[in-house]
Protein backbone atom coordinates (compact mmCIF):
# COMPACT_ATOMS: atom_id res chain seq x y z
CA UNK A 1 0.00 0.00 0.00
CA UNK A 2 1.44 3.76 -0.65
CA UNK A 3 0.95 6.90 -0.14
CA UNK A 4 0.45 9.88 -2.03
CA UNK A 5 0.77 13.22 -0.69
CA UNK A 6 -0.06 16.54 -2.75
CA UNK A 7 1.24 19.34 -1.80
CA UNK A 8 -0.62 22.42 -2.94
CA UNK A 9 -0.36 25.00 -0.21
CA UNK A 10 2.29 26.87 -0.31
CA UNK A 11 1.55 29.43 2.29
CA UNK A 12 2.14 32.83 1.40
CA UNK A 13 3.86 32.33 -1.86
CA UNK A 14 0.63 30.54 -3.34
CA UNK A 15 -0.03 33.96 -4.45
CA UNK A 16 3.29 34.54 -5.88
CA UNK A 17 3.39 31.86 -7.80
CA UNK A 18 0.07 32.77 -9.59
CA UNK A 19 1.83 35.69 -11.40
CA UNK A 20 4.99 33.56 -12.04
CA UNK A 21 5.09 32.07 -15.89
CA UNK A 22 4.68 28.97 -16.13
CA UNK A 23 7.98 27.61 -16.79
CA UNK A 24 9.54 29.62 -13.87
CA UNK A 25 6.41 28.43 -11.52
CA UNK A 26 7.02 24.34 -12.98
CA UNK A 27 10.72 24.83 -11.53
CA UNK A 28 9.61 26.35 -8.32
CA UNK A 29 7.15 23.37 -7.97
CA UNK A 30 9.81 21.30 -8.55
CA UNK A 31 12.50 22.61 -6.22
CA UNK A 32 9.70 22.77 -3.32
CA UNK A 33 8.23 19.41 -3.77
CA UNK A 34 11.92 17.82 -3.86
CA UNK A 35 12.75 19.72 -0.29
CA UNK A 36 9.74 17.97 0.86
CA UNK A 37 10.51 14.88 -0.69
CA UNK A 38 13.62 14.72 1.32
CA UNK A 39 11.93 15.95 4.64
CA UNK A 40 10.18 12.89 4.41
CA UNK A 41 13.32 10.54 3.69
CA UNK A 42 15.32 11.69 6.52
CA UNK A 43 11.53 11.26 8.96
CA UNK A 44 11.24 7.99 7.69
CA UNK A 45 15.08 6.96 7.81
CA UNK A 46 14.95 8.46 11.49
CA UNK A 47 11.83 6.14 12.10
CA UNK A 48 13.66 3.21 10.67
CA UNK A 49 16.02 2.90 13.37
CA UNK A 50 13.47 3.82 15.82
CA UNK A 51 10.19 1.48 15.46
CA UNK A 52 11.36 -2.03 16.35
CA UNK A 53 8.82 -2.92 19.49
CA UNK A 54 7.77 -6.33 18.10
CA UNK A 55 10.93 -6.76 17.02
CA UNK A 56 12.15 -6.34 20.90
CA UNK A 57 8.95 -8.21 22.19
CA UNK A 58 10.24 -11.30 20.60
CA UNK A 59 13.70 -10.49 20.66
CA UNK A 60 13.84 -10.77 16.63
CA UNK A 61 16.58 -9.01 14.60
CA UNK A 62 14.72 -5.89 13.15
CA UNK A 63 13.04 -6.08 9.55
CA UNK A 64 13.91 -3.04 7.88
CA UNK A 65 10.46 -2.75 7.02
CA UNK A 66 11.13 1.45 7.22
CA UNK A 67 14.31 1.05 4.90
CA UNK A 68 13.73 3.34 1.70
CA UNK A 69 16.38 1.99 -0.27
CA UNK A 70 13.99 -0.92 -0.38
CA UNK A 71 10.82 1.12 -0.38
CA UNK A 72 11.69 4.45 -1.77
CA UNK A 73 9.84 7.85 -1.52
CA UNK A 74 9.13 9.36 -5.14
CA UNK A 75 8.47 13.27 -5.42
CA UNK A 76 7.58 14.52 -8.64
CA UNK A 77 5.58 17.87 -9.90
CA UNK A 78 2.15 17.28 -11.80
CA UNK A 79 0.99 20.64 -13.37
CA UNK A 80 0.56 23.01 -10.48
CA UNK A 81 1.37 20.69 -6.83
CA UNK A 82 3.83 18.66 -6.32
CA UNK A 83 3.21 14.55 -5.20
CA UNK A 84 5.19 12.69 -3.02
CA UNK A 85 4.81 8.95 -3.20
CA UNK A 86 5.89 7.14 -0.56
CA UNK A 87 6.12 3.09 -1.25
CA UNK A 88 6.51 1.45 1.93
CA UNK A 89 3.75 -1.12 2.73
CA UNK A 90 1.22 0.26 5.89
CA UNK A 91 2.75 3.96 5.63
CA UNK A 92 -0.95 4.80 5.24
CA UNK A 93 -1.38 3.87 8.84
CA UNK A 94 0.06 7.58 8.97
CA UNK A 95 -3.29 9.11 7.72
CA UNK A 96 -5.80 6.44 8.65
CA UNK A 97 -7.07 3.37 10.69
CA UNK A 98 -5.67 0.10 8.55
CA UNK A 99 -7.64 -3.03 8.93
CA UNK A 100 -7.03 -6.16 7.22
CA UNK A 101 -9.53 -9.05 7.27
CA UNK A 102 -9.71 -12.61 5.43
CA UNK A 103 -9.56 -14.08 3.51
CA UNK A 104 -6.00 -11.89 2.38
CA UNK A 105 -5.60 -10.93 -0.89
CA UNK A 106 -3.68 -14.66 -1.95
CA UNK A 107 -6.53 -16.12 -0.54
CA UNK A 108 -5.51 -17.20 2.84
CA UNK A 109 -8.24 -17.99 5.78
CA UNK A 110 -5.89 -15.94 8.06
CA UNK A 111 -3.38 -13.30 8.89
CA UNK A 112 -0.19 -14.90 10.43
CA UNK A 113 0.94 -13.01 13.57
CA UNK A 114 4.77 -13.97 14.86
CA UNK A 115 5.07 -14.78 18.14
CA UNK A 116 8.91 -16.09 17.91
CA UNK A 117 11.83 -14.65 16.69
CA UNK A 118 12.26 -17.06 13.87
CA UNK A 119 8.60 -16.14 12.29
CA UNK A 120 9.48 -12.54 12.31
CA UNK A 121 9.41 -10.78 9.46
CA UNK A 122 9.03 -14.33 7.45
CA UNK A 123 5.95 -15.83 5.94
CA UNK A 124 4.99 -19.49 6.27
CA UNK A 125 6.45 -20.65 2.67
CA UNK A 126 9.60 -18.54 3.84
CA UNK A 127 10.23 -20.70 6.75
CA UNK A 128 8.79 -24.26 5.42
CA UNK A 129 12.07 -23.11 3.05
CA UNK A 130 14.19 -22.90 5.77
CA UNK A 131 13.72 -26.49 7.48
CA UNK A 132 10.93 -25.65 9.32
CA UNK A 133 8.08 -28.44 9.68
CA UNK A 134 4.77 -26.67 10.43
CA UNK A 135 1.43 -27.21 11.64
CA UNK A 136 -1.52 -26.41 13.47
CA UNK A 137 -2.80 -28.11 16.16
CA UNK A 138 -6.11 -29.28 16.00
CA UNK A 139 -8.15 -26.27 15.44
CA UNK A 140 -5.93 -23.87 17.45
CA UNK A 141 -5.48 -20.41 15.97
CA UNK A 142 -1.44 -20.66 16.10
CA UNK A 143 0.76 -22.26 13.93
CA UNK A 144 3.69 -24.62 15.95
CA UNK A 145 6.86 -25.71 14.03
CA UNK A 146 10.18 -27.44 14.53
CA UNK A 147 13.24 -27.40 12.47
CA UNK A 148 14.54 -31.00 13.34
CA UNK A 149 12.79 -34.06 14.56
CA UNK A 150 12.71 -34.62 17.79
CA UNK A 151 12.55 -31.10 18.88
CA UNK A 152 9.67 -29.84 21.02
CA UNK A 153 7.55 -27.72 18.76
CA UNK A 154 7.64 -23.97 19.18
CA UNK A 155 4.76 -21.30 18.47
CA UNK A 156 5.46 -19.70 15.33
CA UNK A 157 2.37 -17.93 14.81
CA UNK A 158 -0.89 -16.89 16.05
CA UNK A 159 -4.01 -16.78 13.58
CA UNK A 160 -6.16 -14.29 13.13
CA UNK A 161 -9.35 -13.21 10.93
CA UNK A 162 -8.41 -9.88 11.18
CA UNK A 163 -5.86 -7.31 12.40
CA UNK A 164 -6.46 -3.39 13.06
CA UNK A 165 -3.64 -0.99 12.97
CA UNK A 166 -3.84 2.39 14.35
CA UNK A 167 -3.32 5.85 12.83
CA UNK A 168 -0.20 6.86 14.01
CA UNK A 169 0.68 10.42 12.49
CA UNK A 170 4.54 10.42 13.91
CA UNK A 171 5.15 8.09 10.60
CA UNK A 172 5.15 11.11 8.23
CA UNK A 173 6.15 14.94 9.14
CA UNK A 174 2.52 16.85 9.37
CA UNK A 175 0.90 18.33 6.37
CA UNK A 176 2.43 21.70 8.01
CA UNK A 177 5.70 20.52 8.08
CA UNK A 178 5.74 19.44 4.46
CA UNK A 179 4.08 22.80 3.13
CA UNK A 180 6.72 24.52 4.97
CA UNK A 181 9.85 22.71 3.57
CA UNK A 182 8.75 22.85 -0.42
CA UNK A 183 7.85 26.62 0.73
CA UNK A 184 11.16 27.65 2.49
CA UNK A 185 13.10 25.61 -0.44
CA UNK A 186 10.98 27.54 -2.78
CA UNK A 187 11.60 31.26 -1.37
CA UNK A 188 15.19 30.25 -1.23
CA UNK A 189 15.23 29.55 -4.68
CA UNK A 190 13.21 33.21 -5.23
CA UNK A 191 15.75 35.19 -3.25
CA UNK A 192 18.65 33.49 -5.02
CA UNK A 193 17.61 34.28 -9.03
CA UNK A 194 16.45 38.60 -7.27
CA UNK A 195 19.59 38.62 -6.53
CA UNK A 196 21.51 37.51 -9.65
Amino acid sequence: MNLKIQITDFGKLSALLRVVKPAGRRRLYTIGTYAAGDLVRRHVRTLSFQRHATASRLGAQPTGHFDISRHPVVARVTGDEGEIEIRIPGIGRARHDISLTTPTSRGKKYLTIPEHPAAYGKTVETLRRRGWKIFRPGRAKILLGYRHKGEKPVKLFALAEQAHFRKDPSLLPTDAEIGNAAAAAMAAEIRRVVAR
